[in-house]
């Protein structure tokens, strides 16, 4: 009798055998209760889990991750039904807590889970852009306040006060210190911790 392992999906139940990772669209209790039979019997996780469901070998597996606290998982396999990757959402964050355990320990001592720290990009983008206006106002506001008066004022036009040239430099730089507080501000929020099963 072949090992095996089950949790339950949003829409079907993950299952773990020592040597296969695999997916299935089972309904209710006599389907998941068929699946187990099968997969202790040894049929190969593809056959069992069906056209409908997804299976690779763990040879195969490139790696998994999730987000720290997330209850779904995204599988990468060499040989995925034609695709590179899946994901998968538990029902409990216990489940996928234990799927993880499990296949680390399937796995063997040449895998391991390591966690790194990734920021998203558009947070950070996003105060790059206001530093940039910030800075193009404060150089505007400087190019008016370095011209030199015009000797020749045409008549009825009135030139720009000294004051208006100082608040648009005062309020390029004002926007500049609130952009470059906010990419700091996006870069510790905006930064999510992936825990990724790989190999060593």
């Amino acid at each position: 009798m072949s090992e095996v392992h089950f949790w339950p999906t949003l829409v079907g139940v993950v299952a773990l055998t020592p040597d296969a990772f695999g997916f299935s669209f089972c309904a209710n209790a006599t389907e998941i209760g068929k699946l187990r039979a099968d997969l202790e019997a040894g049929v190969p996780m593809g056959q069992a889990v069906g056209f409908s469901g997804s299976a690779c070998g763990l040879k195969d597996l490139v790696r998994v991750e999730s987000k720290q606290g997330s209850p779904t998982i995204v599988v990468v396999a060499r040989e995925f039904l034609g695709k590179a990757k899946e994901g998968f959402t538990f029902r409990r964050q216990a489940d996928r807590e234990a799927f993880y355990e499990t296949l680390l320990q399937l796995l063997g001592p040449r895998w391991k889970c390591e966690e790194a720290t990734r920021g998203n990009c558009l947070l950070t983008l996003l105060p790059i852009g206001v530093v940039l206006f910030g800075m193009f106002n404060m150089f505007c506001g400087g190019m008016l306040l370095s011209l030199p008066p015009d000797p020749n004022p045409k008549p009825g036009v009135e030139p720009m006060p000294v004051g208006v040239m100082w608040g648009i430099a005062a309020f390029g730089l004002l926007v500049a210190g609130l952009g470059i507080a906010g990419f700091f501000l996006a870069r510790k929020i905006g930064s999510t911790t992936w825990e990724t099963i790989c190999p060593r």
